[in-house]
């Protein structure tokens, strides 16, 4: 796969292997197969729900002198939220560890791959993703927008947690999620240089996708389209497959190497293949022992949930309670819901039509419960809800903060957005919701969770799926 000399290009580097350069760009080879072809792979249902899997950043800024490009805190948050939006549906979410490490380094603002041990090693946080923003890089004398290192074996073992990017790339055309992309075990839409070519076809039997070009079905066939095979966002080369059919690749994914204003959406493959790496492969990255929390502004509650008059069993999926049992049309259930802390409190009941109803407060309560300890019974102690026709799943979701919520606003987004019920919520919420290292969820009776807040984290959810048949 050979890459035009125009345009700025995206590396995967693997320990194991080498890439082949030539005169006209980097072609990159067939990388470790471990997440090829795997019983487990090949079995992984990215439609079921799942929790979110929180991964701490830590970002690195080179400068020569103070008179460098820099990239600020707020467009280094907006960089985030923009991540945070393209990755949710993968389960991931990305939240930054501290302030930026700007590092004054005149020899290594203009980066060679080379230097990376020497450089990138002395500051590497360990086990957290490591970004690295330099003026320029360069690999073997190819200039490159920036690279990252898919999830080997070897990568893994060498704590090969580095995404490098240069200022003007991380700008623009979602590098830096294409970088990403490859971190958690995505090819470019056009394959690894290693692999057969994809056929275009989709029909059983005669299509190759699931072990051609980029192992995704999902994706249309890309004989590796650049920005010279392309019309604005449309691919107006006539190539054909081995079968004789025309490509027409998808130049808006992500893991396109098309036009980079164009690349704005993953696949629903890809998004399950991505969840598949965070949970098996990458499940070694962890937040520092020291946390940001503030001093001193802990908040604590619990949920206890009954239908039929029995606690709801449940287990629980990273930060996502489930039922383990089914319930049915009619079933009533009832609430009580308990606060540590003076908090406000909000109750939200969804299921898969998207409808939500706000269970709490409703007219004539208020959403602070500003005693600490207090239990409240929703609806009330006399009364209780039902369970409607509308099968499939039902969602509760008690939201816990310091600070008064703007809950029409968060409904109606729930609403608007794509995606399962957590994904959407955590859209709505955005980075208001506490990491996953500062929660502490545990069960027995009661759904029960802990909390330290941040600065600007300050919302903690309890959401359970009930499976409702």
């Amino acid at each position: 796969m050979k890459f035009s000399p125009l345009f700025a290009l995206c590396l995967i580097l693997s320990i194991a292997l080498n890439l082949n350069i030539n005169a006209q760009g980097v072609t990159t080879i067939a990388l470790n197969d471990q997440l090829k072809r795997t019983p487990q792979l090949d079995s992984f249902d990215g439609a079921l729900t799942r929790g979110i899997l929180d991964f701490p950043v830590k970002i690195h800024v080179v400068r020569a002198t103070s008179n460098s490009p820099v990239v600020t805190a707020p467009e280094m948050e907006e960089h985030l939220k923009q991540l945070n939006k393209d990755f949710i549906k993968s389960n991931i979410r990305f939240v930054q560890i501290g302030d930026i490490n700007t590092i004054y380094d005149r020899d290594n603002f203009d980066f060679d791959a080379a230097n990376e041990e020497a450089f990138c090693g002395k500051n590497d946080v360990k086990h957290v993703i490591n970004i690295y923003i330099f003026n320029s890089i360069t690999y073997k004398g190819q200039t490159t927008c920036g690279y990252s290192y898919f999830p080997t074996d070897a990568v893994n073992k060498n704590n090969k947690t580095r995404v490098l990017m240069t200022f003007d790339c991380l700008r623009k055309g979602k590098y830096l999620a294409h970088e990403l992309g490859h971190f958690f075990a995505l090819y470019d839409t056009a394959g690894s240089g290693g692999n057969d070519k994809e056929l275009v076809t989709r029909e059983a039997g005669k299509r190759n996708c699931e072990k051609a070009g980029d192992e995704i079905c999902d994706t249309p066939a890309d004989p590796g389209a650049t920005p010279d095979h392309a019309k604005g966002c449309a691919y107006v080369n006539l190539d054909r497959d081995a079968l004789g059919k025309v490509y027409r690749p998808d130049l808006t994914n992500i893991m396109s190497n098309g036009s980079p204003e164009c690349r704005r959406r993953f696949s629903p493959q890809q998004h399950a293949r991505m969840n598949y790496a965070a949970l098996h492969v990458r499940d070694y990255l962890k937040f520092p022992t020291r946390g940001l929390a503030l001093p001193d502004n802990q908040l604590s509650g619990s949920l206890l949930l009954e239908i039929a008059g029995q606690p709801l069993k449940t287990s629980l999926d990273a930060n996502l309670f489930k039922s383990n049992d089914p319930y049915y049309s009619g079933t009533n259930y009832q609430l009580f819901i308990e606060n540590d802390e003076p908090a406000f409190v909000y109750v939200i009941g969804s299921d898969l039509t998207k409808a939500n109803h706000l269970l709490f407060p409703v007219e004539g309560q208020k959403a602070l419960l500003d005693e600490a300890n207090r239990k409240l019974a929703l609806p009330n102690q006399d009364q209780m809800y039902q369970m409607d026709d509308t099968k499939g799943k039902d969602y509760l979701c008690v939201l816990y903060s310091k600070k008064p919520l703007i809950i029409d606003g968060i409904q109606a987004q729930l609403k608007e957005e794509t995606g399962t019920f957590i994904q959407r919520l955590y859209k709505a919420l955005g980075e208001r919701v506490v990491p996953s290292n500062l929660i502490k969820y545990s069960s027995d009776d009661r759904l029960r969770f802990s909390a330290d807040m941040t600065e600007t984290a300050d919302i903690v959810p309890i959401i359970v799926e009930i499976d409702h048949k």
